[in-house]
């Protein structure tokens, strides 16, 4: 078999803005800062506001807009509530909106509609895509923005519930075997993978998803992102072969 040729490609990723505006680029302390590193591929991994308001998706998607990359892959998080059309109207207008609620559709189109067209914007929800680069790369994404129940925000599932692996009756789009897929896009971590909480009573406890941590270990990607666990940021470096090592 002919080895394929590979195309130097570059990625920014970010998460959990959460409606925040970029520092200034004098700012050096801040890596969040005005312009986001030029890149091919921006990938946003959820969290896009706090509440999910329209006027915050306006916001969020006015910074995602300008970066300086080809091609803007976002999905939603649990914060982002309006996303997320069924636990909107069955709990969260209620409970983040006092009953006033939003126009969903309206929250949809800031993503989906001309102006994200135009400005290579394309929001995901769970499922796999493929894409095709101006520089000739292509690959292969998977994305979901959903994550075991968590504090009653959006995009839950239950922690028993596996809706990754094709061996669950949960999993309406699993994510497949190796090589299929190059980057995996999720909003929720994978068990013991950067998902470390710290509760106020001084003790930590691991809260991503070993349903996704198995999935991962089957696919195998190249670049998995993913961000909702605040106080787990950063990045490891996975070696897949056997006795594989980690590397943050």
């Amino acid at each position: 078999m002919t080895a394929q040729p590979t195309v130097r490609t570059r990625f920014t990723l970010i998460s959990d803005t959460h409606t925040a505006e970029l520092f200034p680029s004098t700012d050096i302390q801040h890596a969040y800062r005005d312009p986001l590193p030029a890149a091919d591929v921006l990938l946003h991994a959820g969290d896009l506001t706090k509440r999910g308001y329209i006027a915050e998706h306006e916001t969020a998607f006015a910074t995602v807009s300008r970066a300086p990359a080809e091609l803007k892959i976002v999905i939603a998080g649990n914060h982002d509530i309006t996303l997320d059309e069924a636990y909107y109207r069955r709990t969260g207008a209620k409970r983040m909106h006092r009953n006033i609620p939003e126009d969903t559709a309206a929250v949809r189109e800031i993503w989906t509609g001309a102006g994200a067209q135009a400005a290579g914007v394309v929001y995901l929800e769970e499922g796999i895509r493929s894409f095709t680069l101006k520089n000739g790369a292509t690959f292969t994404i998977y994305t979901s923005p959903y994550q075991p129940e968590f504090c009653g925000w959006a995009f839950p599932y239950a922690r028993a519930q596996d809706r990754f692996n094709p061996d669950s009756s949960f999993a309406s789009t699993p994510i497949p075997e190796h090589p299929a897929i190059d980057i995996l896009l999720t909003h929720g971590p994978p068990r013991g993978i950067l998902d470390t909480v710290a509760h106020y009573n001084g003790e930590d406890e691991a809260v991503g998803c070993e349903h996704l941590l198995r999935a991962v270990q089957r696919c195998r990607p190249r670049l998995h992102c993913f961000g909702h666990i605040h106080e787990g940021w950063g990045a490891e470096r996975h070696d897949w072969s056997a006795g594989g090592t980690r590397e943050r």
